[in-house]
């Protein structure tokens, strides 16, 4: 099982997109995220798990981003939004964001641009 998991970190850690698993909801745990976090929103995978980031998502979009996860959680369908989201920095920056359920929990990417 380690080695597996060891594969898949390496895989997940070259693609050109953060991916993260966490529970949903609010108050849900960060579980994973990867290290392409620092280089889309300048947090390191480290900060972004050990503490709550400042709230990232743009007032203008809440609705949007919790109703896509209402809906998701609702259907168990995919989760997709668009949204902008602050750096680390404070700059807005757009966030393309799917995600899958499995077992109640968030698995996706999330690709930036300026």
């Amino acid at each position: 099982m380690a080695e597996a998991e060891a594969k898949y970190r390496a895989l997940v850690e070259q693609i050109p997109a953060v991916v993260y698993l966490g529970e949903y909801g609010p108050d849900g745990a960060w579980l994973y995220v990867s290290p392409q976090i620092e280089d889309l929103l300048g947090y390191t995978a480290e900060e972004w798990l050990t503490g709550r980031p400042p709230p990232h998502t743009h007032p203008d979009d809440f609705a949007a981003v919790d109703e896509a996860e209402e809906e998701s959680f609702r259907t168990g369908g995919p989760y997709r939004v668009e949204c902008r989201m602050r750096t680390k920095d404070g700059r807005w920056i757009w966030s393309s964001t799917r995600l899958d359920r499995s077992a109640m929990r968030r698995v996706g990417s999330s690709s930036c641009r300026a």
